[in-house]
C-alpha cells in the first residue's frame, strides 16, 4: 500500500506540476491579450484625438472659407450695384445724346429740303428760285 500511496503522491504532484504549469500559460496568454487589447485601445483613443483635431481645423477652415465667400459676395453685390447706377446713368446720357443727334438730324434734313426756307445769315441774302445750270 506504500507503493501505491507514493505513486498517487508521484501522480499528485506531476498533475499539480501540470496544473501550475498550465495556469502559468494561460495567465501568460491572458497577459498577452490583455496587453494587445490596452494597446488596441490606445490606438483607438489616438486615433480619435487625431480626428477630433482634423474636425476642429477642418470646421475653422470651414468657418473662415464661409467668412471669406461672405465677405468676396458683399463686395460683388457692392459692385455689381455700382456697375448698374453706372449703367444708368450712360443709358441716360445714351438717350439724351439720341435726342440730341436725332433733332439735329431733323433739322439738318429741313436745311436740306428744296421747298424749305432757309435763313439769311449776315453775309448772305435770301434765294427766291433755285439757279439754274447753264451747258
Amino acid at each position: 500500500m506504500l507503493a501505491r500511496a507514493e505513486k498517487l503522491a508521484l501522480e499528485l504532484d506531476q498533475a499539480r506540476r501540470e496544473a501550475v504549469a498550465f495556469r502559468d500559460q494561460t495567465a501568460h496568454h491572458v497577459r498577452a491579450l490583455e496587453d494587445r487589447a490596452h494597446a488596441e485601445v490606445d490606438r483607438a483613443r489616438q486615433e480619435r484625438k487625431e480626428s477630433q483635431a482634423r474636425v476642429r481645423q477642418l470646421e475653422r477652415e470651414l468657418v473662415a472659407t464661409r467668412n471669406e465667400l461672405k465677405a468676396r459676395t458683399l463686395d460683388m453685390s457692392r459692385g455689381l450695384e455700382r456697375l448698374e447706377k453706372e449703367l444708368a446713368a450712360q443709358r441716360i446720357r445714351a438717350d439724351s445724346a439720341y435726342s440730341q443727334l436725332t433733332k439735329a438730324l431733323t433739322s439738318i434734313e429741313r436745311l436740306g429740303k428744296p421747298n424749305a426756307p432757309k435763313k439769311a445769315g449776315p453775309n448772305r441774302q435770301a434765294r427766291s428760285k433755285p439757279v439754274a445750270k447753264q451747258q
